[in-house]
């Protein structure tokens, strides 16, 4: 499914659906036969989800998980440093730069609006988008999205939480947020 040229795409807010309406588009694209790869960034293997689960029986999807995620997550006696943190952070966005030079039709980066500035820099996303593969469909997924990465957005969606029902105290559900 090679395209004459790739586009960016950013979902970014506090609303729910980030993740879902970037996986979404890459099954739409793995259905004509894309090469994909996916990066979740601060998002851990041991954090399953029923997008993960599915994305890892396709032929053409690649999928690399950090090795740490944000220490907001951890709780016990597991302690992890915001440095032990950033280290895998950017340790997957460099297996990012090299894995995007084989020139994957598209190429997911979860969670990655989230480690600017803590774990990456604004400079590090802008180098990215300057220098990706003309023909890779690029997209980013995260909560902030600092100004000067979206203006290089060609599809910006904001996702706004109106309503959800952690607010009323109901946990996440399995097969519904993850």
């Amino acid at each position: 499914m090679k395209q004459q040229f790739g586009l960016v795409h950013i979902y970014f807010g506090n609303g729910k659906g980030k993740t879902s309406s970037a996986v979404g588009q890459v099954i739409r694209s793995l259905g004509y036969d894309a090469s994909v790869f996916v990066a979740r960034f601060l998002k851990t293997k041991e954090w399953i989800s029923g997008e993960v689960l599915f994305l890892e029986k396709q032929k053409n999807c690649k999928i690399i998980s950090s090795e740490l995620a944000d220490p907001f997550f951890y709780s016990g006696n597991r302690k992890v440093s915001e440095q032990e943190v950033g280290d895998a952070q950017k340790k997957i966005f460099q297996t990012v730069l090299s894995e995007m030079a084989d020139g994957y039709d598209i190429v997911l980066l979860d969670e990655i609006l989230n480690t600017v500035p803590n774990y990456l820099s604004e400079i590090d996303i802008l180098k990215l988008l300057r220098n990706k593969p003309k023909k890779t469909e690029l997209i980013l997924t995260g909560r902030p999205c600092p100004e000067r990465i979206l203006e290089k957005g060609d599809y910006v969606t904001e996702m706004k939480e109106i309503r959800h029902p952690f607010q009323q105290n109901i946990s996440a559900r399995k097969g519904i947020d993850f």
